[in-house]
């Protein structure tokens, strides 16, 4: 899953994704807990939570948008490491990734 995730990471930034359900609310609540405080995942967290409300779509999105939203890209920043290290002293992408996949699993 690591390596598929670093690939589609190497397209261009307006890159349609296009996902097969609707999880983005869940996926965002879950990326509130891991980074409380940044600016990007509040801010799109608001936005998911009243298109859920009025029952609209949040798909397709960016890769722009992801990668300012998804840990799971964003296993090489240097805000999420800090915030992870605090319970982990993993230091390779793919042992953050795994590490997050665990927390979101179990979320």
């Amino acid at each position: 899953m690591y390596q598929s995730l670093q690939r589609i990471n190497t397209l261009p930034e307006e890159t349609l994704i296009c996902c097969a359900h609707e999880y983005t609310l869940s996926n965002m609540k879950f990326a509130l807990s891991v980074l409380p405080h940044d600016l990007f995942i509040n801010e799109y967290y608001r936005e998911v939570k009243e298109l859920r409300a009025k029952k609209q779509i949040t798909l397709p999105t960016t890769l722009k948008k992801e990668r300012q939203i998804n840990l799971f890209l964003r296993t090489d920043d240097i805000d999420l490491i800090d915030e992870i290290e605090k319970e982990t002293k993993m230091l390779q992408s793919e042992q953050r990734f795994a590490w997050l996949r665990s927390k979101k699993d179990n979320f």
